[in-house]
């Protein structure tokens, strides 16, 4: 019985450790981001449109080799009767 304690105590410690990593990840993840790149759909047979929105200016590319994007889609709109 004793050893069911200590093995349910070392998996909620090893199961804690893990979800903080992974959280502490996705919040320096987010952080890194310079800007989105936003997926817009096309008319009916058109390829989707791709727009960049940064929020750093350009300078900041000179002085990396890689940047970090938020990719948001975004939903089409449906036509107004005129």
């Amino acid at each position: 019985m004793v050893y069911l304690v200590y093995f349910l105590a070392a998996l909620f410690i090893f199961l804690g450790f893990l979800l903080g990593i992974s959280l502490g990840w996705l919040h320096d993840q987010n952080k890194k981001a310079v800007g989105n790149l936003i997926v817009a759909p096309g008319e009916e047979e058109e390829p989707p449109y791709i727009f960049l929105d940064l929020g750093v200016p350009t300078e900041y590319f000179e002085e990396h080799d890689y940047i970090l994007l938020k990719i948001k889609r975004t939903e089409a709109r449906e036509k107004q009767a005129v």
